[in-house]
């Protein structure tokens, strides 16, 4: 990945080197347990859009991680992530140190829940609860300096909707029309109707009231 021979792997093990991201998403998103590899955010999200199961989503599952995303870091960790703290902050990334061994957290995330997912990006790893994937995604692009086009959980399926007309017309750009099975009226050019027999959806148009 590294040397850029590939654009794609799959893992079960994070890897430590920069250059690269790893997406570890929520738990059960995935039919095996693993992790996509990737050389930018966005290569990694569309590769783990195609092997999630839209319906695996649930239905108030966040799409972003909001204008003032909150974030924990350890202290163990503030001083080898400062450059990282510093970038977040400028970004408008709310940072609270606090005293845990985990790197960076979500604000309400448990240390040591390991079902949720896990993002790691210009090494740094966010930790998230679960479903919490595109939080982590949107923290993540903070850092690397990316846009993430479409989000990673499924938005939903588009949906058609048929519109009936009313019994007996048919839809018209200029006026509707005539289509009752009983003698109907065609308009003639001096405002006079003329009787005319008219078939059953087809008629004659009608302006006459």
């Amino acid at each position: 990945m590294a040397l850029g021979l590939v654009d794609l792997a799959l893992t079960t093990q994070a890897p430590g080197h920069p250059d690269v991201v790893c997406l570890a998403p929520t738990a059960g998103l995935l039919h095996a347990a693993g992790a996509v590899v990737a050389g930018t955010l966005a290569d990694g999200c569309r590769a783990l859009t195609a092997m999630t199961d839209p319906g695996a989503w649930p239905a108030d599952v966040r799409l972003a991680a909001g204008e003032r995303p909150r974030l924990t870091v350890s202290h163990q960790h503030r001083n080898a992530l400062r450059h990282s703290v510093g970038e977040l902050l400028v970004a408008g990334v709310e940072v609270t140190t606090v005293d845990t061994g985990t790197s960076m957290v979500p604000i309400g995330q448990r240390a040591g829940t390991s079902d949720g997912p896990q993002v790691t990006a210009h090494g740094v790893c966010f930790l998230g609860r679960p479903f919490d994937d595109q939080v982590l995604l949107d923290l993540a692009a903070l850092l690397t300096g990316e846009q993430l086009k479409n989000p990673y959980p499924a938005t939903g399926t588009a949906l058609i909707v048929f519109v009936a007309h009313p019994t007996g017309c048919e839809p018209s750009t200029a006026r509707p029309a005539c289509t009752r099975a009983t003698t109907a009226r065609r308009c003639s050019a001096n405002g006079g109707c003329s009787p005319r027999a008219a078939s059953r959806g087809s008629g004659p148009r009608c302006r006459h009231r």
